[in-house]
């Protein structure tokens, strides 16, 4: 089984997923909120040239509209973070 996104601790692995420009999660219902905090800490906050410019969760049942809300604005994410539940 995969390791979990949660697991990603080290800056060398997030360093990877630099050149992702757009993330589109789908059906993902082993996706925690604590993965999607994990992305968007990672890889949405930070210097322009290596940010996501869009991050997508659709239909991810682990995920609450309610979290998703409060990450998207504690982050500055809300035009650039999506979903759909």
């Amino acid at each position: 089984m995969a390791e979990p996104i949660s697991a990603w601790s080290t800056p060398i692995v997030w360093k990877h997923c630099s050149s992702l420009r757009h993330l589109q999660l789908s059906y993902c219902d082993r996706l925690t909120e604590n993965d999607v905090s994990g992305l968007v800490k990672h890889l949405m906050v930070g210097p322009g040239e290596t940010r996501l410019e869009s991050l997508e969760i659709l239909y991810c049942r682990g995920i609450s509209e309610e979290f998703l809300l409060n990450i998207s604005e504690e982050h500055e994410v809300e035009k650039r973070l999506r979903w759909k539940l």
